[in-house]
């Protein structure tokens, strides 16, 4: 007796209805009986007996908890154990069944379409047998005992898929203490198993038992559907029955048993879900792993479809959720998988297409498809464009955007979107998508439909090599036509050629359907009709959510729609259609062409956000955008670079982001392969660190052709804009290489600019590099910012460095630091006339410097500055001559002064003379000693100083050093 049954017997003599556990005794024997019987036709499929049934109990056992199941009805009970062994005695066929299914008109057309089709998994079995009008007969006078077999294995193939149904036939009139009306309802859930979702969200929520009873039959049905898929452990076949027929069974039945001996990890509980599948099949591995692969699939819909709807389907009372869906994996002996399902191919074919782009997440959302065709569009229309103007264009090194708004004014891409109907979960919308390109003709048509294959239209190919580089297509901006059925299962395609002036009419079904017709396509020629205009026209039904479950504030059309959104009043919250609608946009926001929407008879409105200043080259691998407001610098803004690749948008990058305007990159000159990731939403590192510099002087060249001018000028108001160019350039001057006059002339206008400009009241370059002493406070604040002041005024951190730097680069310090108090640091720069004056009066930190020793300064050698009684050791950091083991060598960055004043510091250093081995020891010995004075002589600052001079100064330091060491409690080792 299993825990449902315990349950149910307890249960149901509580409550005075024991009739349900009399009536499932009776039915258990009798369902067992029968499923004894499937292994007459069925003998090539997995066991769908007792085992069955009992391990789909246990499975949902696993799911739920012994408690939650202690929770169901009487009802809920009966019904879950009656399902799981009733839902396949219909696969039990009896002789008369099959003597009726030989005769039956819809068999032997389904034998004859077997016959015709040598790819068939049943197809070998029909070469036993001849069809005539009386009937099968067999094609050889000697008996053979595997002709039986065959016409088995084609009778179940065609009754397999009725199964769920068909157990009506074979159940009889069993004795019923229960009403007809629960039966109906068991009989439901039991046909369920077949069926899709949306037909058991169509059952009965809920429905009365013989007593006070309530069941729940949705409930019911779905933890028989999630049972029943997750019976795929390595046990569920005989063996013994499979070696017997081995050798002859269909190629789909071995493949299906070598999933279940596949599985390797096989984990249910009410924590996770999880299965391993490893295949080992020799040649038949990836067909096998394609066959785990749709059944997973099946997994993580079903799973996926419950999880989405479980509050209506568990019942009030039981207080559980499913476990997580963790990895379903595939691992093949030699090979892997890219998303650990979907069979690799070499070629991308139409079949495939769809689960590349859903399966890897190629498109995080499916309404990104629509740039797609937008993108197909635009370059269509760039195409006619060029081959209606390309005399004019071909004189033109240079133009601009008005007269390139000139040249599209009349190919406006066209997009209507309208309402059709709705029911009570979903909209359907109609959208239509029209350009005015070259169109498409049948010899043309094959390029769209075939992915990855438009490199071979060499008509086209051929005019692009003479187009413009700002005109030139981008190509599909990513997989091509086929991610338009990401959105709709059906799209018309109406087009005329410009070139042959030939029209058609398409229809094109969904390759992942579950039509007949899937990936079926419906071509019309249509009659030569002189007022057609040229270019395509692209209709499709769009089904969208009414409520959806989650949106993201990403776009101006969903901001606005939410913005508006009522959740009392309003019964809609439709954001599928709305991130459409801001795909088209984002699209529509740099394109050459205009993109025109109407949406529901009303025109709505798409900006542009190009320059109209613009001018564009025919050779230029770059536009450069730049957005400067008149606001201050707020260095807590961090404003990323945008990059657009032929128009199109493709992610906010690192690389140039800063604090002071916004710079947009569109690259033009460039292959998508060159430029762009597999998945069209990200831009190749390497191509990042290839294009670095020249990205960097157009964006130079841009500041310069927009605001050299504005340097002129004395108006205040324009000052804000001056400070963020000159910090911009400041950022980026040492990796900049200009060889135009006139940029280095800008170049010096920012300088000057920069060395002027008071950052704070008083306070700039010019007027620090004339003081002969500077005061700075440094004040540290536990969980914030540091706090800085210069001449007793607030300043910045970025701005004091920049100070700094600067004042550093033309006169001589001697840079004196105080400890005031636990937090408070005061600094006093005091000029000298030259280097041989300048150190830094900070005493050493023995501690620090031994204990700081970790993964960022790992190695034990370092250099620290130079004191005034070391400063004869200062060695000239710029022209050291190092070999190439010494380069490891860095300055130790324990003080924390050092981001402020690393650039006075950097060069008034020495090399300590210790090798730090661990926390509490340090190496010094002869031949240490003996290599260190070497070093310091041959790279000392003091070039008039003597070796002997050099070995005074070393004794005194290390003699120095010691003393510290020991009153820290550092060992000195001589090793």
């Amino acid at each position: 007796m299993n825990f449902f049954e315990k349950i149910l017997e307890e249960k149901s003599k509580q409550e005075n209805t024991i009739d349900y556990f009399t009536q499932w005794n009776y039915d258990k024997e009798l369902y067992t009986d029968i499923l004894l019987g499937v292994r007459d036709y069925y003998s090539n499929y997995t066991d769908h007996g007792k085992k069955h049934s009992e391990t789909i109990l246990t499975n949902i056992l696993r799911i739920l908890g012994e408690e939650s199941i202690k929770k169901f009805s009487t009802l809920d009970l009966w019904l879950i154990l009656e399902a799981a062994y009733l839902h396949d005695c219909g696969m039990y066929i009896t002789r008369e069944e099959a003597k009726k299914v030989i005769q039956d008109d819809n068999f032997k057309s389904y034998y004859s379409n077997i016959l015709n089709n040598p790819e068939h998994p049943m197809y070998s079995y029909t070469q036993f047998f001849s069809q005539d009008k009386n009937g099968f007969s067999y094609n050889q006078i000697h008996y053979n005992v595997d002709f039986d077999y065959a016409m088995r294995f084609i009778i179940s193939s065609y009754k397999r898929s009725s199964h769920a149904a068909d157990f009506r036939k074979v159940i009889g009139n069993s004795k019923k203490l229960l009403h007809d009306r629960i039966y109906r309802i068991l009989f439901s859930i039991s046909e369920s198993h077949g069926k899709s979702f949306e037909d058991v969200m169509k059952l009965p929520k809920k429905e009365n038992g013989i007593g006070n009873e309530i069941g729940h039959p949705i409930f019911i049905a779905c933890l028989l559907r999630m049972g029943d898929l997750l019976d795929i452990d390595n046990k569920r076949f005989s063996e013994k029955l499979i070696e017997n027929i081995e050798d002859i069974i269909p190629i789909d039945s071995k493949e299906h048993l070598e999933k279940h001996k596949s599985i390797t990890h096989f984990w249910i509980d009410q924590e996770r879900i999880e299965i391993t599948a490893t295949v080992n099949s020799g040649e038949e591995s990836y067909n096998v792993a394609e066959v785990i692969g749709k059944w997973f699939s099946y997994i993580e819909d079903e799973y996926n479809n419950q999880l989405h709807n479980w509050n209506d389907i568990i019942p009030k009372n039981i207080e559980a959720s499913l476990p997580i869906l963790g990895e379903l994996k595939i691992d093949i002996k030699d090979y892997e998988y890219i998303d650990s399902k979907n069979k690799p191919k070499f070629s991308l074919d139409i079949n495939n297409t769809l689960s590349l782009l859903m399966g890897t997440s190629i498109y995080d959302k499916k309404e990104k498809a629509i740039r797609e065709i937008l993108q197909n569009a635009i370059d269509t229309t760039y195409l006619r464009v060029f081959e209606e103007n390309k005399e004019q264009l071909a004189l033109k090194n240079e133009i601009s955007l008005e007269e390139v708004n000139e040249l599209f004014e009349n190919k406006k891409i066209e997009i209507v979107i309208n309402k059709i109907s709705e029911d009570k979960e979903y909209n359907q919308w109609d959208i239509i998508i029209k350009d005015k390109g070259i169109g498409i003709d049948k010899e043309h048509l094959k390029y769209i439909i075939e992915a990855g294959s438009s490199y071979k239209d060499s008509k086209k190919n051929d005019l692009i090599n003479n187009m413009p580089s700002w005109l030139k297509p981008s190509g599909n901006f990513g997989i091509g036509f086929q991610s338009i059925f990401m959105l709709t299962e059906h799209v018309n395609l109406k087009s005329k050629s410009l070139f042959s002036q030939e029209s058609i009419d398409v229809d094109l079904i969904k390759p992942a359907s579950k039509n007949y017709n899937a990936g079926s396509i419906y071509f019309k020629k249509t009659k030569f009709y002189y007022k057609q205009e040229t270019g395509t026209v692209i209709s499709f039904r769009y089904k969208t959510k009414k409520v959806s479950n989650s949106y993201t504030t990403s776009g101006e059309f969903i901001n606005n729609y939410i913005y508006t959104f009522d959740p009392l009043i309003d019964k809609e919250f439709d954001i599928e259609i709305h991130s459409l609608l801001d795909m088209i946009r984002e699209v529509n926001s740099y394109s050459l062409i205009d993109i025109t929407l109407n949406k529901e008879d009303k025109n709505i409105r798409l900006n542009k956000l190009l320059n109209g200043d613009l001018k564009l080259f025919s050779k230029e691998k770059y536009q450069i955008f730049i957005d400067i407001d008149d606001e201050p610098i707020n260095l807590n803004k961090h404003l990323f670079t945008k990059f657009f690749y032929k128009n199109q948008y493709v992610e906010k990058i690192g690389y140039l982001s800063n604090s002071f305007f916004n710079i947009t990159i569109n690259a033009l000159n460039f292959k998508a392969n060159e430029i762009l990731e597999l998945s069209r939403n990200r831009i190749k590192n390497s191509f990042i660190n290839k294009e670095m510099d020249s990205i960097l002087n157009y964006v130079f060249k841009t500041l310069y052709e927009k605001y050299n001018d504005l340097f002129d000028k004395k108006e205040k108001k324009e000052e804000n804009k001056k400070r963020k160019i000159s910090y911009f350039w400041l950022a980026y001057r040492n990796s900049l290489n200009l060889k135009i006059e006139d940029m280095l002339d800008f170049e010096k206008k920012l300088e000057n600019f920069i060395y002027q400009d008071e950052i704070v009241e008083g306070i700039s370059v010019i007027s620090l590099e004339k003081k002969e002493k500077i005061e700075i406070e440094i004040k540290h604040q536990k969980n914030k910012d540091s706090f800085y002041k210069i001449e007793n005024k607030e300043i910045n951190e970025y701005f004091l460095r920049f100070l700094i730097k600067e004042i550093s680069k033309k006169n001589y310090y001697i840079l004196k630091g105080k400890k005031k108090n636990e937090k408070l640091y005061k600094v006093i720069l005091r000029k000298v006339k030259d280097n041989k004056e300048e150190y830094i009066d900070i005493e050493y930190n023995i501690k620090n410097l031994i204990d700081s020793r970790n993964w960022v300064n790992p190695i034990g050698r370092f250099y620290i500055h130079s004191k005034k009684d070391n400063r004869n050791l200062k060695i000239n950091y710029k022209k050291i001559d190092l070999k190439s083991n010494k380069k490891w060598i860095e300055i130790k960055r324990t003080s924390i002064f050092y981001n402020i004043f690393s650039n006075l510091i950097s060069r008034n250093i020495i090399l300590f003379p210790y090798y730090v081995k661990s926390e509490n020891e340090v190496i010094w010995n002869e031949k240490m000693k003996e290599e260190y004075i070497e070093f310091c002589y041959k790279n000392r600052f003091l070039t008039d100083l003597s070796k002997e001079k050099i070995r005074e100064e070393v004794e005194k330091i290390v003699k120095n050093l010691k003393k510290k060491f020991l009153d820290e409690n550092i060992q000195i080792l001589e090793e």
